[in-house]
Parts: structure tokens; sequence; C-alpha cells
């Protein structure tokens, strides 16, 4: 029993928590962060540069000589070339081949070193290209977490507006039991009070639908609801328009395009060069035919009667051949072994190779030719992201100026229109007019209230917006 009521007790506890998250408050930088962490192809630029970083490790490695290594075992029947000999023979040859060999290229034109400035610009480009992905990733974030604000806003205005026909209808049903408030006016404002639900109904989906947009930028299952809170590092004194656009990740992005031409137009030309390698090795060689070794083990010389070679003695037309006694070493017959025959056969060689191509049917010249163009686009591409980029950042300075304006004044007009509902209320009550008027003035301060929300709020995504280009 006493196990129940604690399972029962660790689960509310859980229930709470879970609901507690579920309800958390984010800031505008909590749900960058969430998108940023959970977008799949901002993550994967970020995996590019990595890539990036293991194609320069390896292009400056290029320049330090390769060395690889080659053993192969044969067993032979029939008729073979012995590779002791280099003879043919029919007896079964058991054979070996061990070798080392390294390649080293001494010039080519500079290719090597330039690769490697090339590699490291492409790695520039991938981080240029994720922080550009970031900069959407924050705009469209900003824009969808703004939308939240503003309608959580506008839904606390409708309801605000539904107070305040419930005041008048609790009005009109006192005076009603006094006879002193006509049914016509009930009518109106049990019509009026079902359209300010109607209206916090539809803000309610409006604010449902733009929370799921919202939701789906972060794309995080865990967030299953969430509340938000309204910028406040946003002010509206002047802000800084003087920033350098070069320092634009657009922007430089497309310099090092332009950069990237030079060097391939460069790699182009420097295939007009000759090329030196040198090449090296170490080879060694092993065969059942190979002929036995002697050893002198010392001692007593031994001497021989010997057969002189092509000599003889003709006596009555026949030939006697010529002997000599010849002195020997005292020596044994020594097995070459495999080991051994792999350790005494090594040999040791190096080349230089120079390549360079005399004839290539004009392929050079037409690539250095079209590296050229290739340049000169990447030169006009930055002009035209300089003058965008440029008519940009003028276009979001423009959209601050305005919603600036448009804030300031109207919250001068909903100050004016606070007032007029007041003395539309005051003589409503007096029974100077009637609900229509009243009703008409009440809409009046909603909509100056919902300008004055829309133009901050315009106002605070651009701003947002313009800073997030420097950041």
């Amino acid at each position: 029993m006493l196990k129940d009521k604690a399972r029962l007790l660790l689960c509310c506890i859980f229930v709470q928590i879970s609901h507690s998250f579920a309800q958390k408050a984010l800031s505008l930088e909590n749900c960058i962060e969430i998108a940023l962490n959970n977008n799949q192809d901002y993550k994967n630029l970020s995996l590019q540069t990595k890539i990036a970083n293991i194609k320069i490790e390896q292009s400056q490695l290029e320049k330090y000589p390769s060395l690889s290594s080659d053993f192969s075992q044969g067993f032979n029947l029939g008729r073979n070339i012995d590779p002791f000999s280099n003879q043919f023979v029919t007896k079964p040859i058991n054979s070996a081949n061990l070798g080392f060999s390294s390649n080293a290229t001494l010039y080519n034109g500079g290719q090597m070193k330039n690769t490697t400035k090339l590699k490291l610009i492409e790695k520039n480009v991938v981080q240029l290209e994720a922080e550009k992905s970031k900069i959407q990733i924050k705009k469209s974030v900003a824009l969808a977490y703004l939308e939240v604000v503003l309608k959580k806003e506008i839904l606390k205005i409708k309801k605000e507006q539904k107070v305040i026909v419930d005041e008048q209808i609790k009005r009109n049903n006192a005076l009603s039991e006094l006879g002193n408030e006509a049914v016509a006016s009930k009518i109106d404002l049990n019509a009026q009070l079902e359209n300010e639900i109607y209206q916090i109904v539809d803000t309610e989906a409006s604010l449902k639908l733009a929370k799921l947009n919202l939701a789906r930028l972060l794309n995080q299952k865990e967030l299953l609801d969430f509340d938000v809170q309204e910028p406040i590092n946003t002010t509206m004194a002047n802000l800084n328009f003087n920033n350098n656009i070069v320092g634009v990740a657009h922007l430089k992005q497309k310099q090092l395009e332009i950069n990237q031409a030079d060097i391939n137009l460069f790699l182009k030309e420097s295939q007009k060069k000759p090329s030196i390698f040198l090449n090296g090795g170490l080879f060694s060689n092993f065969s059942s035919e190979a002929p036995p070794r002697f050893k002198n083990i010392g001692g007593t010389p031994k001497q021989e009667i010997v057969q002189v070679p092509s000599q003889f003695v003709q006596i009555e037309n026949q030939k006697f051949p010529i002997s000599q006694v010849v002195t020997l070493p005292n020596v044994t017959e020594s097995q070459f072994g495999y080991f051994n025959q792999l350790v005494s056969n090594f040999g040791l060689g190096f080349k230089i190779n120079v390549q360079y191509l005399i004839y290539d049917k004009g392929l050079r010249n037409s690539q250095i030719q079209s590296q050229k163009i290739e340049k000169l686009m990447a030169q006009n591409n930055y002009l035209k992201a300089e003058q965008e980029l440029s008519n940009e950042l003028k276009e979001y300075k423009t959209y601050i100026e305005i919603s600036k304006s448009k804030f300031l004044q109207a919250q001068n007009q909903e100050k004016a229109q606070q007032k007029a509902f007041e003395l539309a209320k005051m003589r409503l009550e007096e029974g100077i007019i009637r609900f229509a008027e009243f009703n008409l003035a009440k809409t009046n301060l909603e909509l100056a209230k919902s300008n004055v929300l829309q133009n901050k709020f315009s106002f605070y995504y651009y701003t947002l917006v313009y800073k997030y280009f420097f950041e």
C-alpha cells in the first residue's frame, strides 16, 4: 500500500514537471537556438565544413613522397622463365618477389600549393553558406515568433472588448429590471457579444496556427506546448545604419568565388609547364632454381687432377685430353635459402621522369579562355550581389523608419480613441447616445490598439533582420 502511494506521488510529480516544461515560456533567442540545433540543412553545412578540412589536410600531404610495398609468391609448372637467371626452364619453380617503391613530385608548376589554397577557399565558402543559412533561419524564426506574440496581444485586446460588452449587458439587465432600458438594446448587446466571442475564437485559431508554424521551424518533438515572451532588447532609439556591407556573408562569399576563379585560372595556365617526378624503388626476389653457394671452411686446400678444357694431345691420329693438378680451397656447399636470397638479392633504383604535353589540340588554351570568362562572370555576380544586398538593406531601413513613424502616430491615435471611448461610455450611461454609437467608439479603440501592435512588431522584425546581417 505504501509502495502504491509512493508511485502515485512520483507520477504526480512527473506530470507536474512535464506540464511545467510544456508551458515553458520561450524567448526569441531560445527559439533561434533551438531552430539552429534542429535544422538538418544547417547541420549538414557544418558537416561539409569538416569534409573541407579533411580535403585541406589531404592537399597539404600531396607535397610529401608516397611509399608502397609489394610482395608476391608463386609456383609454376611446365615451361617457364626462371626469375633468377631469366632463362626458360621446364622444372617446377617456386619464386617470390618483394619490393618497395616511392614517388615524389619535384615540380608541377605550383599546382599543389594553389590546390591547397583552392581547398581553403572552398572551406570558407561552405562556412559562409552556413552563415547565410543561419541568417535565413533567424529571419524565419523571428517572423514566426513575432506573429505568435502579435496574435497573443490581439487576443488579449479581443478579450478586453468582450469584457466591455459583458459590463454593458450587466448594466442593461439592471436597467431592464427597473424598466428603464429598451428591449432593442438588449438584442443589440447580445448580438455584439456573439460577435466578440466569434472574434476571440477566430483569434485563438490564428494563434494556434502561428504557434504551429513556429513549432515547425523549431522541429523539437519534446516541445508539445509553449508560450512566448515579447522581445525586450529592441528599442526605438536611432539605429546605426552605417555598417559596411562588404563584411556581410553573402557578399564575402561572392568575393571568394572571384578568388576561386583566379586560382583556377592559374591552375589551368600551370598545365602548360612541365612536371618533374622522382621515382625510387627497393626490390628483391627468390627462385628455387638459383645455383647453390659455397662457403670456405678453411683448413688444408685440396689438390685434384682436372682436365684442361679444350686442350688435347694428338698421338697417331688420336687425341688425348691434357690433365693438370689444381689446388682447390676447402669449401662446403651452402643452400641458398628463401630468406637468404631475399636479403642478398636486394637492389635499388631511381628514376627522374619529366612530363610535358607538346600538343593537345588547343585544349589547354580553350580551358584558359573559358576560365577567364568564368572570372568575369564571378566579378559580375559580385557586383550584382552587392547591388541586391544594398537594395535589400535599404528596403529594411525604409520599413524600419515607416513602422517607427506609424507606431509613434498609432500611440497618439490610441490615446485619442481611448478618450473618445471613455466619453462615449459616459454618454451611453447617461442615455445621450445609443449602443451603436458606443460600439463604433469601442471598435475604433480596438483598431487603434491593433495598429500600435502591428507597427511595433513590424519595427521589431525589420530591426532584428537588419541586425542579423551584421552579427
